[in-house]
């Protein structure tokens, strides 16, 4: 589905399913991923729940990277997740996010005026402290973009598989359906300046404590790309929240354990 977002004159773009309930999920991916990154989980939630998984800016089909009101800026997509908001229009909303998604609502969740519809708040394995050195957006930067070229393909979505999930391999037909966006220039360029923009500041931690929402935190204990010891960092920090680990599951445990991931969900939302 496209729907117009009047701040920027371009379309987001998000796929929908179960219409016919009243709660909403809307569930965010991470960078270099979109709405698919969540079709392991669509036919255990969506009997229950009405779901929103829409693409991030300049990820699967989003129009709104286009617009030059949108830069390529993580602060950036606060805004763009408040204008998405809006434009689902529900009165109810639960807000998952999963690695830069989950940045992306971590960092919203801090304004306690943006998320006024958000009921809840899940945050998976968010990008809030990347274990890197401050130098790292420099080295990034300056990457010649046909090695960016070669990251989004086929061959360098297989080599970093077995570090981004523990369990899940993808078909070929899964592989080409995440690199396929990434065959537009502009939305590479556009992603790898996210990239670069995410390390360039890679603790974010700071304003925790002003989130309000009552707060799941979902991590698996193999993820190669961001300390668990952060989570419990980020539990203490939130007053009220909930810490699960997922055992044997790695960076995205929507796809290593979809089923225990969706148990998880689905008993937090309905308290």
């Amino acid at each position: 589905m496209y729907r117009t977002a009047p701040g920027y004159g371009k379309s987001f773009h998000w796929l929908e399913a179960g219409w016919e309930n009243r709660e909403t999920i809307v569930l965010l991916h991470g960078l270099m991923a979109h709405s698919m990154a969540y079709r392991k989980v669509v036919p255990r939630l969506a009997s229950r729940y009405r779901l929103i998984i829409p693409d991030l800016p300049a990820h699967g089909r989003d129009q709104t990277f286009r617009s030059q009101m949108l830069g390529p800026r993580v602060d950036g997509m606060v805004g763009w997740l408040e204008q998405l908001l809006a434009a689902i229009d529900a009165e109810r909303i639960h807000l998952v996010g999963h690695s830069l998604g989950a940045l992306v609502t971590f960092m919203a969740a801090r304004h306690r005026t943006l998320l006024s519809e958000v009921a809840t708040v899940t945050l998976v394995s968010p990008g809030i402290r990347l274990g890197v050195p401050r130098w790292t957006h420099r080295v990034v930067e300056k990457l010649p973009f046909r090695l960016a070229k070669l990251g989004a393909s086929p061959l360098g979505m297989r080599a970093y598989e077995p570090i981004q999930w523990r369990k899940s391999r993808m078909t070929s037909m899964e592989i080409n359906s995440y690199v396929e966006p990434f065959r537009d220039p502009e939305r590479l360029r556009f992603m790898k300046a996210i990239g670069t923009d995410l390390v360039r500041e890679p603790d974010r931690l700071v304003g925790a404590e002003q989130i309000d929402h009552p707060t799941l935190i979902i991590w698996g204990d193999k993820d190669h790309f961001l300390r668990l010891e952060t989570g419990k960092v980020l539990q203490s920090m939130i007053d009220g929240s909930h810490f699960e680990v997922l055992e044997g599951v790695g960076h995205c445990p929507m796809e290593d354990s979809p089923h225990e991931f969706s148990r998880i969900l689905d008993r937090f939302i309905r308290g």
